[in-house]
């Protein structure tokens, strides 16, 4: 009876230790994952995506685009890369998942209605969509190289992005919100960085056009 006592307890031991070091196994794969997806300073694009708007603002386009940082959209980035992977020239395939996931039905950026060559107008919002990817640099480098990206696509379509347009007769007027997210991925053990930038575009109702 004694020796069945010893060989019960030790065998309660021998289990007691198994539980404590699996449970210290997943400790540690937990973090292993959280080291490969660092958190993203949500803060760091919008506000280097306002001061390089600013840069090009004055000779480049008339209208800014007020961005905030969308928590859904990180969401449907961050789901379509992890199915998808950080593989260099995939951001059309990257756009196209998030455009599912929101449910966007995207324009070009030339075909908002704000652009200057835009015929036919019709009151309105349009969205466009742009997704970015930079590999290789520091978390607060890569914010700055994708706001950068950004302001470009902004301001090479149509002009950029105007505020009205006049055609013989009527007056259109625009303006503008947008929506930004980033996700930090891997690739080949470089950190990769993603931005989808959604710019809506709202059109007035027309004017008769004031003639001097």
């Amino acid at each position: 009876m004694k020796l069945n006592k010893v060989l019960a307890l030790a065998l309660s031991g021998v289990m007691a230790v198994s539980m404590l070091a699996g449970c210290s196994g997943n400790s540690g794969n937990g973090g292993q994952e959280g080291e490969e997806n660092k958190p993203v300073d949500n803060t760091g694009i919008v506000a280097q995506l306002d001061e390089a708007q600013k840069d090009r603002d004055a000779d480049a386009y008339e209208a800014s685009v007020a961005f905030v940082y969308n928590n859904d959209l990180q969401t449907a980035l961050e789901q379509t890369v992890k199915v998808n992977g950080a593989a260099k020239n995939n951001e059309s395939t990257i756009r196209s998942g998030v455009d599912n996931l929101m449910g966007y039905k995207p324009v070009n950026f030339a075909d908002l209605n704000g652009a200057d060559n835009k015929n036919g107008m019709t009151a309105g919002v349009q969205t466009a969509v742009t997704v970015q990817r930079v590999e290789g640099y520091t978390q607060a480098t890569a914010m700055k190289q994708l706001a950068k990206q950004i302001a470009n696509v902004l301001s090479s379509q149509g002009g950029g992005l105007s505020l009205r347009h006049d055609t013989n007769e009527l007056t259109y007027t625009y303006s503008y919100t947008g929506d930004v997210a980033v996700y930090a991925a891997e690739q080949d053990g470089i950190a990769v960085y993603y931005a989808v930038a959604v710019v809506n575009c709202t059109t007035a109702n027309p004017v008769v056009k004031v003639t001097d």
